[in-house]
């Protein structure tokens, strides 16, 4: 009996583990979410977050394939698109193949704050994607759009937003945690970092979360009139494992 009973939990571990490693890196869940603000038209985003690109093996095509069939108006990327120069060539190929009406927008991680580019603005508008540095702009007459850099790795500058939102605001920042320093000020704002988790124990809950994460995982949150919405990201960081937290697109939809 204790050798059958070893086996069946060698075997449920090996399923449970090539599931981890083969599958679910791979089994992209694009999901869409519908909110209300002060907008004069409908607008809808597409949020990408944490590609670390040398993880991504084929789901770059359908994630590219994905946002062909959306169409959205504009794409935000909230950062750790790579986190290793070597990444870099097979990085272009993908985001020079994004395209919206009103731009690709992105933020810094905590792997672009480690593993810097040199000229980091240069290098990002050669991809066709708008770089945000502790910056603002107005992406439509009636939506501003904030980007901080990371608040773990970097020096985001809590006072770029410091005032009550006349305009509708989207923020963007990696690490969720920062929310609580920007949510009086921001209307929407988007990050990532967490995987959602990356690997999930049954019963137990996340095995790690990174720094800057607590005590946000994944979705929706709110703080006052804000709201935050955390992706579970694409790729994966440490090992190239998912469990219980599927690669995620997300596309979000802000009507009046």
């Amino acid at each position: 009996m204790g050798k059958k009973v070893l086996s069946a939990v060698f075997f449920l571990i090996s399923v449970i583990g090539s599931y981890a490693f083969f599958l679910e890196p791979q089994w992209l869940e694009v999901t869409h979410h519908k909110i209300q603000g002060r907008v004069e038209t409908p607008i809808k985003i597409a949020h990408l977050s944490d590609l670390h690109f040398g993880n991504l093996f084929r789901l770059e095509k359908e994630v590219l394939t994905e946002i062909y069939k959306e169409r959205p108006d504009i794409i935000m990327v909230t950062g750790d698109s790579y986190e290793d120069l070597s990444q870099l060539e097979k990085m272009k190929e993908f985001f020079i193949q994004l395209k919206a009406p009103l731009g690709v927008w992105s933020v810094k991680g905590n792997w672009e704050n480690w593993v810097p580019v040199g000229d980091e603005r240069s290098f990002w508008q050669a991809l066709g994607v708008n770089l945000l540095l502790n910056q603002k702009t107005k992406v439509r007459e009636d939506i501003e759009l904030f980007g901080y850099d990371d608040e773990t790795s970097g020096y985001p500058d809590r006072d770029l937003a410091n005032a009550s939102p006349d305009k509708f605001r989207v923020c963007l920042f990696h690490s969720p945690a920062f929310f609580e320093k920007t949510s009086s000020s921001c209307s929407l704002s988007l990050s990532g970092h967490t995987h959602g988790g990356q690997i999930k124990i049954p019963l137990w809950g996340p095995l790690w979360l990174p720094q800057g994460s607590y005590p946000y995982l994944h979705g929706w949150y709110q703080l006052g009139n804000s709201q935050m919405y955390v992706s579970r990201g694409l790729g994966t960081s440490v090992l190239p494992m998912r469990l219980g937290s599927r690669p995620e697109l997300s596309f979000i939809t802000l009507s009046p």
